[in-house]
């Protein structure tokens, strides 16, 4: 009996691996993708991908597209910076096969294959977080964009997909990062001592950034300071 259990497995395992597609076949397959099916043609970027193996797709749908193009974040998309769609592009392909049910209520931060020098200088390439919020599977980036997986376990021969209604946005650097989370005091002491060039350029940091309010309350102190010594104090967080 155990045999026959075992023969039966093999079999649907066999039938399963028979039945994925290629990741362009499965992509074309899917009418909500068309938008992403664009870019990576658009791009060369979808032979690149069509080569890999144990990854997970992210796959924003066209309303995603269509919602990240009417945002300020989207520019590079209307722009056709190439570059700039290529690294937001490979911010959604994970390194690993990843089904939904892997996601847990404890959070996963995952690497992707976003490496590229210019738009990552953290060992490993940018991660994004992975939880299940609820019954919702969250795929969130590091500028905070928060996505949910709309249609998931999309099987192909090279990993799986998982259709997310927001288009995850990769981190930038410190000072575009202190700018857009409205931490216009940090920016301005980093800019007042010239530490933007070198901090921006920084690489494995975890910074401690003082809200806007922290700096008000040492305010008077601040200014009696020489900008060696403030220099010294930001380099301490």
């Amino acid at each position: 009996m155990q045999l026959k259990y075992l023969s039966l497995a093999a079999l649907a395992a066999t039938a399963s691996a028979q039945s994925a597609m290629t990741l362009n076949a499965t992509l074309s397959n899917n009418t909500n993708l068309t938008n992403l099916t664009t870019y990576l043609n658009l791009l060369g970027i979808a032979p690149q991908l069509a080569n890999m193996k144990n990854v997970t797709l992210l796959a924003p749908s066209n309303q995603a597209f269509a919602k990240f193009l009417n945002s300020s974040m989207g520019a590079a998309l209307k722009a056709n910076d190439t570059a700039a769609i290529s690294a937001v592009l490979m911010y959604h392909v994970l390194n690993g096969t990843y089904a939904s049910s892997a996601i847990k209520t404890t959070p996963a931060f995952i690497p992707t294959m976003l490496t590229n020098k210019a738009y990552s200088n953290v060992t490993g390439g940018q991660r994004v977080e992975a939880m299940l919020m609820g019954q919702n599977v969250t795929f969130t980036s590091g500028l905070l964009t928060q996505s949910h997986v709309t249609q998931a376990n999309i099987n192909f021969t090279g990993g799986v997909i998982h259709v997310i209604d927001t288009v995850l946005v990769p981190p930038q650097n410190i000072s575009t990062t202190a700018l857009a989370a409205n931490l216009t005091s940090a920016y301005g002491a980093l800019a007042n001592t010239s530490l933007v060039g070198p901090v921006d350029i920084a690489s494995d940091l975890t910074v401690f950034v003082p809200s806007n309010a922290a700096f008000q309350a040492i305010g008077s102190a601040l200014s009696n300071l020489t900008t060696a010594q403030t220099s010294n104090i930001l380099g301490y967080h």
